[in-house]
């Protein structure tokens, strides 16, 4: 896909997700229209409408049944009202959201906390509305969005967040928060528009798995950003997390560990997006076609270009003679080879350089290629994943 064309597509995903907002959230003059007033304010804050988007573009790179825009909203539903708690003075106090006050500066406390308190049920009610005609899928996405947002992931992670360093700075509970704040709701995202295209269950695992990965990444640039950036181009004040005692992954490891670890994330997700893809097939017109091998689906060019352009602003990504020279010091140092690994069309050489090896792998009749691995042990691996995915 071309640049234009996939910036023709990311935009009118944006249009679908903007338009949905305004037709199915009360609107502003809604009694009570002080409470309406403030979630209106602050569903239309801007933003980049990342959750919804991932969701239309996920259901799109299938054959969608039905409309995935309640999905999207509902998504985007419980990301505002989570953002409206989060800014509260007894949560992280922030008086900045996207370059302008926060809804309870704006308004006021009790107001912003009943905004962010309705726009949860709204977001299950559009749900059970949206797609009353297959309940099936509705109890799915139900289930995913509910699960989601509950005390093991979203609320969990930030109630575990709030404890700051005083809470214990180790792995495990810094995992937990990362997949609870923002893995949680962009892993939903991507498997709730693959629910609604009808994929099966191992491709929606797939998409769900991608976008916790994904996540993870954005968090890990967001903490990134807030050391190196300032609030004008965030939209909200930055340094934050230091002065709050905030536990985050470049607290823990570093900046270089954080830096490494995102390129790791972001390479997984891509393999488990195109994993998904690649055994996909996609209605065309009146006929059903195969994805063809090499494929890079809409969904997996938005991630890497979204990916590329967060870590760039950073100044994260180094250059690629500069990976080209430390390749091998690193590889002897690296302890995640499998993210690394990466399904290639057969013959494509481009990534054999620097410490890893390109090996063929058969996955039964249907699936060949070559796998990016550091140990030949690792092809193995890969062909069992994707015999698992054929079979």
């Amino acid at each position: 896909m071309d640049a234009s064309l996939f910036q023709s597509r990311h935009e009118a995903f944006i249009r679908q997700a903007e338009a949905s907002l305004r037709r199915l959230t009360p609107a502003a003059t809604a009694r009570p229209a002080r409470l309406h007033g403030a979630m209106r304010y602050s569903l239309e804050a801007g933003g980049k409408r990342l959750r919804p988007v991932l969701c239309l573009a996920s259901a799109a790179a299938f054959a969608p049944q039905a409309d995935a825009s309640h999905a999207a909203t509902a998504l985007e539903c419980i990301h505002t009202y989570s953002l409206i708690h989060d800014d509260l003075p007894c949560m992280d106090d922030s008086d900045l959201r996207r370059g302008r006050p926060s809804c309870h500066k704006a308004f006021d406390e009790a107001t912003a906390l009943l905004a962010g308190d309705a726009l949860q049920p709204l977001a299950f009610e559009l749900l059970a509305t949206g797609y009353a005609a297959n309940p099936a899928l509705a109890t799915a996405l139900v289930s995913e969005l509910a699960v989601t947002a509950g005390s093991t992931r979203l609320v969990g992670g930030q109630t575990e967040d709030m404890g700051g360093l005083a809470g214990g700075a180790t792995d495990d509970r810094l995992e937990f928060i990362l997949l609870g704040k923002t893995a949680a709701m962009l892993s939903a995202s991507f498997a709730m528009g693959a629910l609604v295209g009808a994929a099966s269950a191992a491709d929606v695992e797939h998409f769900r798995r991608a976008g916790r990965a994904s996540g993870i990444a954005f968090q890990l640039v967001d903490d990134l950003l807030d050391l190196t950036a300032d609030a004008a181009q965030l939209g909200k004040p930055v340094g934050a997390d230091a002065q709050n005692g905030k536990f985050t992954y470049a607290g823990l490891h570093g900046v270089e560990a954080t830096k490494q670890r995102i390129e790791a994330l972001t390479a997984e997700g891509l393999v488990l997006a195109e994993i998904g893809e690649v055994f996909q097939r996609r209605v065309v017109g009146q006929r059903e076609q195969p994805v063809r091998p090499g494929h890079v689906p809409p969904i997996v060019e938005k991630g890497r270009r979204q990916a590329g352009h967060a870590v760039d602003v950073a100044g994260i990504v180094r250059r690629q003679h500069q990976r080209h020279h430390r390749a091998h010091r690193q590889a002897a140092d690296d302890q995640r080879p499998a993210v690394r690994a990466r399904i290639l069309a057969s013959g494509d050489q481009r990534l054999a350089r620097g410490g890893v090896q390109l090996l063929p792998f058969r996955a039964g009749e249907h699936a060949e290629g070559l796998a990016v691995v550091r140990e030949p042990r690792h092809a193995n691996r890969m062909a069992a994943a994707v015999a698992k995915v054929v079979s």
